[in-house]
């Protein structure tokens, strides 16, 4: 029986979603990571040069919305943008 694939969001593609979250998932074949957001169009230009097939979009509300089918969403985003 095989294992099932989780569908990853990523919020943010700087720093900590790509440096960290994406390389990551990137190298476990139990994630594959369908979408990302985040507000600097050159992040959602890496985010399309790395990830085959990604989905990108501006902000996480807008990924959220249009992604219901996620298992997991990784809040990459500053942490002065996270709720306390």
């Amino acid at each position: 029986m095989s294992e099932k694939v989780l569908k990853v969001g990523i919020a943010g593609f700087g720093r900590s979603g790509y440096g960290i979250h994406w390389r990551w998932l990137q190298n476990d074949d139990k994630f594959k990571v369908v979408a990302v957001a985040d507000n600097l169009p050159e992040r959602r230009e890496d985010a399309v040069k790395e990830i085959p097939g990604v989905r990108v979009y501006e902000d996480y509300a807008e990924l959220l919305k249009n992604e219901q089918e996620l298992d997991l969403l990784v809040n990459a985003t500053p942490s002065r943008f996270h709720v306390e």
